[in-house]
């Protein structure tokens, strides 16, 4: 493992930082150390040093940036700056505690609570805690039982550094993550699913979401899904409505890592909506949640229970449940759409062949998000049971990339100028406003769905629509 030496000779600001300290005995601490140690470079840089706010006015002024004030209680600055076209945060904080050990020893997690420095002398890494060998051995480590009960939202962030990392969580800092999950409600929803939501676009989410079911943390954060456990389905559904669930979350992990290679037409689309951590994140909270309404719409049927409107329940269920979580409002509304939505690709995956129109409006409708509505079907398909019955998995991935086709054909249809603008609007005795965007979008649908010929005809149709 790199010295204290080389990691700060890894990062590109450690120079300018040391002259902004003018002196003063400033360490590089937490996450930047943890990541510098695995060979990674980190782009959130933290110091803590005596007058932050002070050494933060220097350090904008020497990296061309701009300060701000994070707290003043605890004197907390942040700047923000470039290099080489790339963003960095570096932030400074004044020192919780007296020593430097006594620091490190408050933080949430062993392989978090290290430092190097002193920035500009003779540094070293400083490892009170043994997170090099919590690093070594994959583990996420609470630095003291102390460090668990005083803030409970650091149960969820356990979870988030092992989805994160691909970790373990050491066995007494799990038990202990259990025995506290109650007090989760004690919490601020929005620091609670800021830890979720960057738990659930982890690459390694998967046995992350795993254990906050079993250790009763994912039922104190989304009640609601309580109520899907022992829900049975029957027909050719093997798991109750919780356990499929749980199962479509867990395997949406690996439709979304084998997307390029289905559709390698649609790679960079796919890509560029996946490299979204909101996207990633809203996609599997979807998941999770996509059959939510369907205990309250079971009716039994032949053979197997049936499950008549449960998208739309399921949606209104979805809606209430991320608004207690205070989630921000472009996931929540990715999430009520994927809620919603999720059943309308059935006739994209059977036998039904969409027509072009069907397929442009579903694009419509949905996107950006069709794209993880394709995705959400692929892995709740593969989710009906442990080991997957079906063997036309090719013929589903051909029809479903015909939604990623009528996108590209959409591009082509909006470059072709529509019959009317804001102008011919105007001479109606419309005011612009958000009015405008909206009658247009729909002038656009009718007229790629070819029920408007001319501009005589879309001028009529306005008039008939909006008076």
């Amino acid at each position: 493992m790199p010295t204290g030496p080389e990691i700060l000779s890894q990062l590109p600001l450690t120079g300018v930082v040391a002259r902004a300290v003018a002196g003063a005995r400033a360490y590089l601490i937490g996450g930047a150390v943890r990541d510098a140690v695995m060979g990674e470079t980190p782009t959130d840089l933290d110091f803590i040093v005596d007058d932050a706010p002070a050494v933060a006015e220097r350090m904008a002024d020497l990296a061309r940036g701009r300060s701000i004030v994070l707290h003043e209680d605890l004197p907390t600055a942040r700047v923000v700056t470039r290099v080489g076209g790339e963003r960095f945060y570096v932030d400074f904080a004044e020192r919780r505690a007296a020593t430097l050990r006594d620091d490190l020893a408050q933080r949430d997690f062993t392989i978090n609570a290290m430092a190097v420095g002193p920035i500009g002398g003779r540094a070293r890494l400083h490892d009170p805690c043994g997170g090099r060998e919590d690093l070594r051995r994959r583990l996420v480590r609470m630095t003291s039982l102390r460090t668990l009960t005083d803030d409970p939202c650091r149960v969820v962030r356990a979870y988030r550094f092992a989805a994160k990392l691909g970790f373990e969580i050491e066995g007494d800092t799990r038990r202990e993550c259990r025995r506290l999950a109650g007090r989760l409600t004690d919490i601020a929803a929005e620091r609670t699913s800021a830890e979720l939501l960057a738990m659930l676009a982890g690459q390694h989410y998967s046995d992350a979401l795993r254990w906050m079911l079993d250790d009763g943390a994912l039922a104190v954060l989304i009640p609601e899904f309580s109520e899907l456990a022992g829900v049975d389905q029957g027909g050719i559904h093997e798991f109750d409505v919780g356990e499929h669930s749980v199962l479509t979350a867990q395997r949406l992990a690996r439709v979304m890592a084998d997307a390029p290679r289905i559709f390698p037409d649609h790679a960079e689309q796919i890509g560029a909506y996946l490299g979204d951590p909101e996207h990633r994140a809203g996609l599997v909270l979807g998941a999770l949640l996509h059959d939510l309404g369907k205990p309250e719409c079971r009716v039994p049927g032949e053979g197997r229970w049936r499950f008549f409107g449960h998208e739309s329940r399921g949606a209104e269920l979805t809606a209430e449940a991320v608004r207690k979580l205070r989630i921000p409002k472009r996931i929540r509304r990715q999430v009520e759409l994927l809620v919603g939505s999720h059943m309308r690709l059935l006739p994209f995956m059977g036998t039904d062949t969409p027509t072009e129109r069907g397929r442009k409006r579903f694009v419509r409708q949905t996107r950006p998000h069709h794209i993880g509505l394709v995705l959400l079907a692929l892995a709740d398909r593969a989710s009906l049971r442990a080991e997957p019955l079906l063997g036309d998995e090719d013929e589903v991935h051909q029809r479903v990339s015909r939604i990623f086709d009528a996108e590209r054909e959409m591009v082509a249809d909006r470059e072709a100028a529509l019959p009317i603008g804001g102008d011919d609007l105007i001479a109606l005795g419309l005011a612009p406003g958000p009015l405008f965007a909206a009658i247009l979008e729909a002038v656009e649908e009718e007229w790629v769905e070819g029920r408007l010929r001319n501009k005589a005809e879309a001028l009529a149709w306005v008039r008939e629509q909006w008076g």
